[in-house]
């Protein structure tokens, strides 16, 4: 019998007994032969999770079956027993999954609720979850032996790493093999840790995809759930939130991978894709310099920006190195290993992350091992656009996130061309998405004279404020008498006419205030109703309205983006001073390409020639906006409009049921014309001034000649 060997096993299992064992058995029993068998239990499953015991040690005894000698392991299995590591336990899995170690396998699918033996779960509710979370169970009784476990999760937003258990035999104090192993040491919980290895990694990890927007405007819908609006050149900031999967060193299969696309009613800003990872105590991001660490720094956060050259995040970090004591011979003076001081050591050019630009959204790789287990963060930002789909259908932006929830099959997908296809077995990856919807609303209105028919070219002013010095947007109505803006969010709105119809008077009143939401915008519409134009030249604004935002390559921003830095720039100016170089079509270029370029140069912002937006390392010209006077509102042939009233409310359009009238110049009726009446009584007063004066002068003619 070899006592050494079991002893470790036995001190193993001892040590496991405090923490979460690796080797795990159930059922004390009296009898120690070949014919003994336990309960193995895998603590905190989801229910129907799949799990597959693979065989890899069986227990040797006696010719009698009596007594235990040692367990036997399969070819290509390496395992240590007195202190097994995650990344023996790893390496077993990987080899049992493409054939080089043959280990028999039972598996074992979710049965209901039967607390018997019939291989099925235990369920059971577990303290302090989250609300209505059910955990279970796993319990099978089993032969003496060594195993691993796989699981198959249920759900794709779990990951299960392999797992170690044992139905074993434990010495007494008189180093006689005394019985099975205890209650305590017996039970694998799948939300702990291994115990041995590089990083106490965990078992387990519940993966989840977090995605938030802001920059617009709140509104609730009719369940007084919160939902996000905006209009047309409304920045939205976008925050995706992923849980790393925590994988062994030695998996085959790091697979975390992220993208993003969105509809066409918004526009993706790629020059705002930033990556957040938060420092802790023993990891700090975006360090340089040791001497630059300080115990205030423990909770900040480092993002690190796109390099445009190869697309990859590369930073550097600083690692903290524990203290070593020296360890010494057995004289007690010569040094065999000198002791270490606790210090800070620093990594430099990390690749974190690879990113590209699709359609209208992004894929992003990570180096999964360069995270250090660390979960990133994304940020980015879009615009609403012209396009934006107005009413409950909503604007979507869609995040999914790509991981391997079997760890050591398949290996790791990094193309980022295309995100990976979880239906594709050979890739062995799994998915969990997310997405946000921002609405835009539409203001409606129509335009009629004092008899009631509609009234075409009548242009109005949408104010955010009574005074109406808040111009939103101007709307020209069709031949309906309709005009439409798609320049609303959740707010309150009024309305005033610019410019009235030919031939009709100014109507000067100020309606409203018009309160759209949710609740009211109860009218349908199949598409946005106005196109607007905009123009970077104040004297084409519409009879000198204000500025209203910023152009940046042909796209209307309402406000400066959070993550752009403003820089004013001169054509004149000191070669220290030097940005760069812009050409006539506004390209910016950090060097001089060709002629076409002229040298800028940093300026006040008092005085400027140019504004620049920078975008991580990036400049882009950027151009004030104004709404032009030529703005266009469909006509009836390009846009149906459904006048069903929606009782639930968010069908997107908020209909002002009252007429806005116009009352028509006075005219001749032979003539129809307002200025006939004007010239014809001027011409009479003019005639009859003509005809008294003439009288008077011949008057005074006859009293002279008297």
């Amino acid at each position: 019998m070899k006592k050494r060997l079991l002893s470790g096993l036995t001190a193993f299992l001892t040590a496991a007994a405090l923490t979460f064992p690796l080797f795990s058995s159930l059922t004390v029993s009296a009898a120690i032969s070949s014919s003994d068998t336990a309960d193995l239990i895998i603590k905190n499953l989801q229910q129907n999770d799949e799990v597959t015991l693979y065989k890899i040690g069986t227990a040797e005894y006696n010719s009698a079956g009596t007594i235990f000698y040692q367990f036997n392991y399969l070819d290509g299995v390496s395992l240590t027993e007195t202190a097994p590591t995650q990344e023996e336990i790893v390496e077993i899995a990987t080899n049992i999954l493409n054939g080089t170690v043959n280990a028999p396998k039972v598996t074992y699918t979710w049965d209901g609720d039967n607390d018997d033996e019939s291989y099925s779960y235990a369920t059971m509710d577990v303290a302090g979850g989250e609300e209505g979370e059910t955990t279970v169970n796993f319990t099978v009784k089993r032969e003496t032996g060594v195993y691993i476990a796989i699981v198959n999760p249920a759900s794709t937003e779990y990951v299960y790493n392999p797992l170690l258990l044992a139905v074993s035999y434990y010495y007494d104090t008189e180093n006689k093999c005394a019985a099975l192993a205890s209650e305590t040491e017996r039970t694998v919980d799948i939300t702990g840790k291994y115990l041995y290895g590089v990083n106490a990694v965990q078992k387990s990890t519940h993966v989840t995809l977090d995605k938030t927007a802001e920059g617009g405007v709140t509104d609730a819908d009719e369940n007084a759930s919160d939902i996000m609006t905006g209009s047309v050149g409304t920045v939205l900031n976008y925050t995706i939130s992923p849980v790393l999967p925590i994988y062994p060193q030695t998996a085959t299969n790091k697979t975390f991978y992220v993208a993003d696309s969105m509809t066409e009613g918004l526009t993706f800003a790629y020059n705002s894709l930033l990556v957040t990872l938060k420092n802790t105590e023993t990891i700090r991001w975006g360090v340089t310099d040791a001497s630059d660490i300080t115990d205030t720094k423990n909770t900040a956060s480092d993002t690190f920006v796109l390099n445009s050259t190869n697309n990859q995040y590369v930073t550097s970090y600083a690692k903290y190195v524990p203290a070593v004591p020296a360890v010494y011979a057995e004289d007690n003076t010569t040094v065999i290993t000198p002791a270490v001081e606790a210090h800070w050591e620093i990594v430099e050019n990390v690749n974190i992350a690879e990113a590209q630009k699709t359609q209208n959204g992004f894929n992003m790789t990570f180096v999964y091992d360069n995270l250090l287990y660390t979960s990133p963060v994304i940020t980015y930002q879009a615009i609403i656009n012209d396009s934006a789909v107005v009413g409950s259908d909503g604007n979507d932006n869609d995040a999914k996130l790509f991981y391997s929830n079997n760890p050591v099959k398949g290996g790791t997908y990094s193309d980022i061309t295309k995100h990976p296809d979880p239906t594709d077995t050979a890739i062995a990856v799994t998915e969990v998405d997310t997405t946000v919807t921002i609405y835009t609303y539409e203001l409606k209105f129509k335009k009629v004279d004092t008899n009631g028919n509609p009234l075409a070219d009548a242009i109005f002013g949408v104010y955010s404020d009574e005074n109406c010095t808040s111009l939103i947007d101007i709307i020209k109505t069709n031949a309906d008498g309709l005009g439409y803006s798609n320049q609303i969010s959740k707010g309150t709105y009024y309305l005033k006419e610019i410019t009235p119809p030919d031939g009709y008077s100014l109507n000067e009143t100020v309606y409203g205030p018009y309160e759209v939401k949710y609740k009211t915008a109860t009218t349908k519409t199949t598409k946005a109703s106005t196109e607007i134009s905009y123009t970077s030249n104040k004297e084409e604004a519409y009879q000198g309205t204000e500025q209203v935002g910023w152009l940046l390559d042909g796209d209307f921003w309402k406000e400066v983006p959070s993550n752009a830095s403003v820089v004013y720039v001169t054509e004149e100016g000191e070669e220290t001073a030097l940005v760069g170089y812009l050409n006539q079509e506004g390209v910016f270029s950090a060097e001089k390409k060709n002629n076409d370029f002229y040298a800028v140069y940093t300026a006040s912002d008092e005085n400027y020639d140019h504004i620049l937006w920078k975008f991580m390392d990036e400049y882009f010209l950027v151009l004030p906006a104004y709404i032009s006077n030529v703005t266009k509102t469909a006509t009836e042939k390009e846009t149906e409009v459904e006048t069903d009233i929606v009782d639930e409310g968010g069908a997107g359009v908020y209909d002002i049921n009252t007429d806005i009238p116009n009352t028509r110049l006075s005219a001749l009726p032979s003539t129809g014309g307002s200025g006939t009446y004007i010239l014809t009584g001027f011409g009479v007063a003019v005639f009859g001034v003509a005809v008294y004066m003439m009288f008077r002068d011949g008057k005074r003619k006859e009293d002279t000649a008297e």
